[in-house]
């Protein structure tokens, strides 16, 4: 997102039109995955372009998120 590859819009995008998780690996890195896992999830930007994400669930003021570890177009 830094380099203007990417936006929020494309990350929300992904995981909304995403039929399926594609990947699920074991989380090793701080902050720790509530479940002690990563999911990647493909699917396309907002212009359609291939595009995946990669997160995991965390507890932030007591809530669990989905907190974005990478997003990428394919």
């Amino acid at each position: 997102m830094n380099t203007g590859k990417c936006s929020f819009g494309d990350i929300e995008h992904c995981i909304m039109n995403a039929n399926t998780i594609n990947g699920i690996n074991k989380d090793e890195k701080r902050p720790f995955a509530m479940d002690g896992l990563l999911y990647t999830i493909k699917s396309k930007s907002i212009i359609g372009l291939p595009f995946y994400t990669t997160g995991k669930f965390v507890e932030e003021d007591e809530k669990e998120i989905y907190f974005f570890v990478t997003a990428h177009e394919n």
